[in-house]
């Protein structure tokens, strides 16, 4: 008997058919589930977000707000109500911003590539503090009050001042040598801003020229101190931020150019990313903006940053009156008789304006296409003696107070002078000129005769003023380590004498030579009593603080505020909205506002 085995076969063969197509039809469905669910769930390009932080309201002035590089704090400096300039930390976890226990005297402060370490110059030492808390540890000695960079590799970049070269020196400690060469041979005068890159062996920094639109973004080893100019032209500060662009800002709007890290070459445009960025102290070129490297932007806006109204307050520091609208102004000088003001103003290429007190009326003095600064008064008040680039190198102009005939130049020196006082009897102009990183006080006399130095020496001298009888002038210098206010006689050698005690700044005399006024280096208007023989001997009081919050910039040549005939009244610069600076903005995810380029 045969049987046949095919009936089950074929049975098997539909089961297993009917399985394979119930598998495929689950695994149908499934695989629709799954694409539902990944277009449901699937992660979303994360959105831009925009969002303030408010300035407290006990500061008086404040500077550029740097991210740490995690995206966790903001830091900045800032002076408080009292006068006291720190470092301030803002965690993104906290509501509120608070100083930075033993960061007095800091500017512009600068984060360790692992977020862990603010580095910051205060007191002519390089320091650094760790956000989590303890003393600040010195790195090295430095004059300077420039900012910084920290690379991956350990060494720390810094800019001296506008005149000098860029330096660097290991984050470990050390002694700092020149990492750049200025080219003279294409018309630099300093070099500024480095930004380390993230190989830690490249960086970018700016050669700057006394033209604007000559400024060189160039490209540094520290290696060697050859460089490449990579793009030129009217360029502020710039940063390096992953995935590979070079930020800056021109025209006070921020753009960002593609830069291919790997082979240290710009690609491509520049293409905007915020129309309105502030810029602060030190001219155009230090605008106040930082990225985080992963997504975060932090920048301040124009509008009513960096303007301020020229005030007359009382020796309280009482409002008394206003002057003129608000402006850009730096470098504000009274006339002898205090009817007239001549101020700095504008940024690029600023010029020379005067004011009369009495019609509240503002006039342009200087007309040239180059930068003037610094103006200074005659003793009569019938000139002004300044300083401007229109030959080529920094030279000292005179005009009639009047306007009604042409600036004549005055230096004939082959090196870039500034004048800072004019003597009471007319005969000498005291002036600063640069020397390396330092700054010497050279005497112009107003005769014809040409400017010859009177204090040379390895250390800053700042704001040589004249005395009223012409017998003594007070200055300040670094020479102790820190910045404070000496007296010697004039024109001979002799004793010299410290006014201040716990650091100063900007000197000037009463007009009855009997006080010295100076800025502690928090802000706080001093006052020093001035006694004995004229002219032969001084007796100097203990300083006294008449009121605190002073704005001032860090020019080494300049005004931060003038002194009436009777000593009764000061002229300042003050904030249009004191006690409500501009706001921080938090821009997250900023690259997300644009196609990778």
């Amino acid at each position: 008997m045969v049987i046949s085995s095919w009936p089950p076969v074929a049975a098997k063969r539909k089961t297993r058919e009917r399985l394979a197509w119930g598998l495929a039809a689950a695994g149908a469905i499934a695989s629709l589930a799954l694409l539902g669910f990944a277009i449901t769930h699937a992660p979303r390009r994360a959105e831009p977000i925009q969002f303030f932080i408010a300035t407290p309201r006990s500061i008086t002035a404040i500077g550029t707000p740097k991210v740490s590089p995690d995206g966790r704090y903001v830091a900045f400096n800032a002076v408080d109500s009292a006068g006291v300039s720190r470092v301030w930390l803002r965690p993104f976890s906290s509501l509120s911003s608070e100083p930075i226990p033993g960061t007095e005297n800091a500017q512009r402060p600068f984060w360790s590539p692992d977020s862990r370490y603010l580095a910051f110059m205060a007191d002519g030492k390089l320091k650094k503090v760790a956000v989590t808390g303890g003393p600040p540890q010195t790195i090295g000695e430095t004059g300077s009050r420039g900012d910084g960079s920290w690379g991956s590799a350990g060494v720390i970049l810094f800019d001296s001042s506008s005149t000098d070269s860029i330096v660097k020196i290991s984050a470990a400690g050390g002694i700092a040598t020149a990492a750049t060469k200025i080219d003279r041979a294409r018309g630099e005068t300093g070099n500024a801003w480095p930004q380390c890159l993230p190989d830690g062996r490249h960086f970018l920094y700016l050669g700057l020229s006394s033209r604007a639109d000559s400024t060189a973004l160039k490209l540094g080893d520290l290696g060697s101190t050859k460089t490449r100019v990579l793009m030129t032209g009217n360029l502020s500060r710039i940063e390096y931020v992953a995935p590979g662009y070079v930020l800056f800002v021109r025209d006070r709007a921020l753009l960002a150019q593609p830069f291919d890290a790997g082979k240290l070459q710009l690609r491509g445009e520049p293409f905007p990313i915020v129309d309105d960025v502030a810029v602060g102290g030190g001219g155009a070129a230090n605008a106040e903006f930082s990225a985080s490297e992963n997504g975060i932007l932090v920048f301040r806006g124009s509008a009513g940053a960096g303007t301020s109204r020229l005030t007359w307050v009382d020796r309280s520091g009482k409002d008394i009156q206003v002057l003129g609208d608000p402006g850009t102004y730096s470098d504000q000088v009274a006339s002898p008789d205090g009817r007239r003001i001549a101020v700095e103003s504008g940024t690029g290429n600023p010029d020379i304006w005067t004011i009369e007190s009495g019609r509240n009326v503002t006039t342009r003095f200087t007309f040239d296409a180059a930068s003037d600064y610094w103006p200074v008064w005659s003793p009569d008040g019938g000139s002004i003696a300044y300083t401007s680039d229109q030959a080529g190198i920094y030279s000292i102009f005179l005009k009639p107070a009047t306007g009604a005939r042409p600036e004549s130049l005055l230096s004939h020196v082959p090196v870039s002078i500034g004048p800072c006082d004019w003597s009471m009897d007319g005969s000498n102009i005291a002036c600063l000129v640069q020397a390396g990183s330092n700054w010497d006080i050279w005497i112009q006399p107003t005769g014809g005769a040409k400017a010859y130095p009177l204090l040379s020496s390895p250390f800053r001298k700042h704001e040589p003023r004249f005395s009223p009888d012409g017998r003594w002038i007070a200055y300040s210098s670094n020479e102790s380590g820190r910045r404070e206010v000496y007296v010697q006689p004039f024109p001979g050698l002799g004793g010299k004498w410290q006014v201040s005690s716990q650091g100063g700044r900007d000197p000037e005399w009463r007009r009855d030579g009997r006080e010295i006024f100076f800025l502690s280096l928090g802000g706080a208007m001093t006052a020093v009593d001035v006694a004995g023989t004229p002219g032969t001997t001084l007796e100097l009081g203990p300083p006294r603080v008449l009121f605190p919050g002073v704005l001032s910039d860090d020019s080494p040549i300049g005004h931060n505020y003038s002194v009436s005939a009777d000593a009764q009244r000061f002229l300042l610069r003050k904030p249009v909205r004191e006690g409500e600076l501009p706001a921080t903005t938090v821009f997250m995810n900023w690259t997300s506002t644009f196609a990778r380029r």
